[in-house]
This record gives C-alpha cells, structure tokens and sequence, in this order.
C-alpha cells in the first residue's frame, strides 16, 4: 500500500482517538442490546455477548492498531467503510483518499 499525503495523514492521527471512541460507543451499545434480549437465558445472552466481544475485538484491532503513515489508507478505507466518518470530516481529506474511499466502500 503507498503512503498517503502529508496533510491526510496529518488529518487522519487527529481523528483517530475520535474514531475509536466513535467505534467503542457502537459496541457498548451492540453489548446492550445483546444483554438485554428478553426471552434468552442469562447463558444464551452470555454466549452472545461474547461472540460479539470476540468479532468486534478482532475489528478494532485491524480498525485502529499501529496506525502507520503507510498502512493509514487501508484503515481510512475501512473505518469509511463502516461509516465512522462524519461527512465533514471525511470531506477534508484529500480528493485522491476520498475517491479511493467511496471506490472501497461499493
């Protein structure tokens, strides 16, 4: 993968923290809604919120882990992907990131 622009990459080490927080609040509330599921058994709602713990562990890491100036393309797709941006944020990339972005998202 090629390295991005300065001013993205710039870009994108300031919206981090603010990304992962953005991500762990969609999981804190994905763990609700399973823990809350009427009907189950406390077990049944153990179990499934355990596998959405294992699933969403496994993203964040590939999400947000050892953001690097040359790996920073691929997690900016990938966290576009999962419509963590805002639109304004996202609007101040680079026209080039953008493009590759909306390509990846379809």
């Amino acid at each position: 993968m090629r390295d991005i622009k300065e001013s993205d990459w710039k870009h994108y080490r300031n919206l981090h923290p603010i990304l992962l927080d953005r991500y762990c609040q969609q999981v804190l509330e994905e763990v609700g809604s399973a823990c809350a599921k009427a009907g189950k058994s406390s077990h049944q709602r153990y179990l499934d919120l355990y596998k959405v713990i294992e699933r969403r562990d496994r993203e964040i890491g590939q999400l947000f882990d050892n953001p690097k100036r040359s790996t920073a393309l691929i997690q900016i797709m990938a966290i576009n992907a999962r419509g963590l941006f805002t639109p304004e944020e996202f609007s101040r990339f680079s026209q080039d990131v953008q493009e590759i972005a909306a390509r990846f998202r379809e």
